[in-house]
């Protein structure tokens, strides 16, 4: 099985997991609404003797507590762990739906994101701070079954199936050949469509849009390609990376106009022997 993954939506900074909120008596806080402002969470913690939220302060990656000793403990995540929505702060739930335009998108997602539901129109579209960019498959693709968070289309070339995996503020992009390769893989070509900034390759090959102003609005890592030759006890999703034993290689990566051309290896390298 060898894989290639085109792109990662979203910019992951490597920050300690979020913790868990337990003890005290949980009851008591549910049946009041979440306070927003600083002072009333500080007065109610110490009230309840239990850690509460101050709400004006929540980010999709960051939580504020106020403790009943009157300190206050602030709890980061690396990935985005809530969205707003409306006014409300929403867990993430990278779930996949089918939409009624015929869209397949994630429950909850801290970025706005739409996978094909089959046809001709985008592969993928995403959009956060008034940036988006688009991709699109260079034939029809078919119905895609889902699972989770991954969306599988069958066969969009002969023995190889296209996979799209939500996550917290992104996705990944996988091809997966279901038959050994008896032959050099041909060049996959993706359209592009970047609206409100520019898409970028740097010389290893990473991927990055800028927005009008320069700044980076999403990025995505150097194109790999990867086998399975590692073992089931290792660590990795092959949905969404290898696993720590698989055999990897680069993937050629470059723009003709405004289309994202990938060029996989002839062959991955041998794995030494154990």
């Amino acid at each position: 099985m060898v894989m290639v993954v085109a792109l990662i939506v979203g910019l992951v900074v490597g920050l300690p997991a979020a913790e868990s909120i337990s003890g005290g008596d949980a009851a008591a806080a549910l049946r009041l609404p979440p306070p927003d402002d600083e002072s009333s969470a500080m007065s109610r913690a110490k009230e309840l003797g239990q850690p509460v939220e101050i709400m004006s302060s929540r980010t999709s990656t960051t939580r504020i507590f106020a403790e009943p000793d009157g300190n206050q403990r602030m709890v980061v995540s690396a990935l985005p762990t809530s969205a707003l929505k409306g006014s409300a702060w929403v867990d993430i739930d990278p779930a996949l739906e089918r939409r009624p335009d015929g869209t397949v998108a994630p429950a909850v997602a801290d970025i706005d994101l739409a996978f094909s539901g089959g046809g001709s129109g985008p592969l993928v579209r995403a959009a956060k701070g008034g940036v988006s960019i688009a991709y699109t498959w260079p034939a029809p693709l078919p119905v895609p079954t889902l699972s989770g968070a991954v969306a599988t289309y069958p066969e969009v070339l002969p023995g190889v199936d296209l996979t799209l995996t939500a996550g917290p503020d992104g996705f990944s992009q996988v091809l997966v050949l279901r038959r050994p390769v008896q032959e050099d893989l041909a060049d996959i070509r993706l359209g592009t469509q970047v609206t409100g900034g520019s898409l970028h390759i740097d010389k290893t090959g990473n991927l990055t849009v800028l927005d009008d102003t320069g700044q980076v609005a999403m990025h995505g890592n150097a194109p790999q390609m990867w086998d399975s030759s590692g073992s089931a006890t290792e660590i990795g999703d092959r949905l969404v990376g290898p696993r720590t034993g698989d055999a990897t290689a680069a993937v050629a990566a470059r723009m003709e106009g405004s289309t994202l051309v990938l060029t996989p290896r002839p062959r991955l390298p041998e794995r030494p022997p154990a």
